[in-house]
């Protein structure tokens, strides 16, 4: 009986072994846990027909548990794969329908003119891993496309659009209504860290996140506009907000995009591919 219970002992060690092992989706997965062990025979074992099936039960309670979890991710993989559509003169960002148009004129009233943005890229803002949050798409002006450096790696690539050379904006759209104050409280904690905690930009990051409205209704856009000259330019629904003349707020946001560690490493990777298609 003694070496009985120490095989039985043996048995349920390994089975939670098997059991904790992790998958490739990051899961800890429970549905296939029938687990083999030799071990002396002592007497003849006779099957227990009530016990099979109730762990028959079980694994497969464990299965449809397993495939729900699991379905969502794949679902997410599947649409994060699907090309945007093109519809006319507006792109459809894949995941939230969102349509952005190819071109956006920006007005500079201090030059008295109007600026042509081309699209380069769309994408959407994931959270809780495969949930999109919102769609987003960036424009650079069109004369500085010709400008940027070819041959240029990924990161280089991505610290020129960090510098003030020219105008660019981040569009973001809200693919339902949903609440504005998570955007302030997501941005004002991006921006000062990515600050460094800077006390005298304090004023202006609270002046920023105002400039987002408390609730947000379906389909509402957000233009955060890169000016040269060290401005950024804040408008919600095509109407001007606020300009905020701070290098470091104009650069800091887009940072939260464009840094070594961004917001969304997906949303970064769909901007760069835009850029480099840009320079074909």
């Amino acid at each position: 009986l003694t070496r009985v219970s120490c095989q039985m002992l043996r048995t349920t060690c390994t089975s939670s072994r098997i059991l904790g092992r992790p998958n490739p989706f990051g899961w800890r997965f429970f549905a296939n846990h029938h687990v083999s062990v030799s071990r002396p025979q002592l007497y003849k074992e006779q099957p227990n027909q009530s016990n099979s099936g109730n762990q028959s039960s079980r694994s497969f309670k464990w299965s449809l548990l397993g495939g729900l979890l699991i379905a969502p991710l794949i679902f997410g993989k599947i649409l994060l794969a699907e090309e945007n559509d093109s519809i006319g003169d507006q792109v459809k960002e894949a995941a939230t329908g969102a349509t952005f148009p190819r071109e956006l004129i920006i007005s500079r009233g201090d030059l008295h003119t109007n600026i042509s943005e081309k699209l380069i890229g769309v994408g959407h803002r994931k959270v809780f891993f495969f949930f999109p949050a919102y769609a987003a798409a960036f424009y650079i002006e069109n004369e500085a496309i010709k400008k940027i450096p070819p041959f240029l790696s990924d990161e280089s690539l991505y610290d020129w659009v960090l510098q003030d050379n020219c105008v660019k904006t981040i569009r973001i759209k809200t693919p339902k209504k949903m609440s504005g104050k998570h955007l302030q409280n997501g941005f004002t904690v991006s921006l000062h860290k990515l600050t460094l905690q800077d006390s005298s930009l304090v004023q202006d990051i609270e002046t920023f996140a105002r400039c987002i409205p408390d609730q947000l209704e379906k389909d509402t856009t957000i233009d955060f506009t890169w000016l040269p000259g060290r401005t950024l330019s804040i408008s919600v629904n095509g109407v001007h907000i606020k300009t905020i003349s701070s290098s470091n707020i104009a650069k800091g946001f887009f940072e939260i995009y464009f840094s070594r560690t961004p917001v969304d490493e997906t949303l970064k990777a769909a901007f760069g591919e835009g850029i480099k298609y840009a320079q074909k």
